[in-house]
């Protein structure tokens, strides 16, 4: 079950030094300030999501790992340059209705969606939708797209989009809970006679 075991701090300062990479490296290679980085480095404070995607990107590791969770640290969906260069834009299902990170949005059938154009969708992605709320910032901001593939399972420790109960929420799963990263926000605890079933895992953003 993920948990966060340590702080971003001390997970930027290992990453650091497995990728043999000092602060100036960092600095050059990402564009943030020598003041940004050596506050995130002392543990003064921890990145917003551009940042944040920034280092991790960077340093060739998971993005929630970087934030201290217990997941594996390697980058999941990595691609190469080539792959890369070769995404274009291409219509995919768009929904109306957010994916709400905070207290939930009533999902139902029939609810609104069109076909968009966008770039940058991930091959995998069947569906997009609006983020809302701040319960999992800085990994996804309120307003953001994020791509989601349809899972019959969501693993322990990836972030879904999760019904529980008829009320659609987008959070981590860790056991029987959904998490936000956030950490003002409570646990949400799955009950065993609660109706819930994943709706898909998160598998990229807009």
């Amino acid at each position: 079950m993920a948990e966060q075991i340590t702080t971003f701090s001390a997970r930027l300062k290992e990453a650091m030094s497995l990728r043999k990479k000092k602060q100036a490296d960092l600095i050059r290679l990402t564009g943030l300030s020598k003041q940004q980085l050596s506050q995130y480095v002392n543990g003064k404070c921890v990145p917003r999501l551009t940042a944040l995607h920034l280092m991790s990107e960077t340093l060739d590791v998971n993005e929630i790992w970087l934030m201290g969770y217990d997941v594996h640290m390697r980058r999941a969906e990595s691609e190469n340059k080539e792959e890369a260069a070769e995404r274009i834009y291409r219509k995919i299902t768009f929904y109306q209705r957010q994916a709400s990170s905070e207290n939930g949005e009533w999902l139902a059938e029939g609810y609104e969606y069109e076909l968009v154009r966008l770039p940058n969708i991930p091959p995998l992605a069947d569906f997009a939708l609006r983020v809302r709320g701040d319960s999992m910032e800085p990994m996804y901001s309120n307003d953001e797209i994020v791509f989601v593939k349809t899972e019959v399972v969501v693993e322990s420790g990836q972030i879904g989009l999760f019904c529980l109960n008829g009320v659609g929420y987008l959070k981590m799963l860790q056991g029987n809970k959904l998490v936000s990263v956030n950490n003002k926000y409570k646990p949400i605890v799955i009950d065993e006679y609660d109706r819930f079933f994943y709706a898909g895992r998160v598998i990229g953003k807009f």
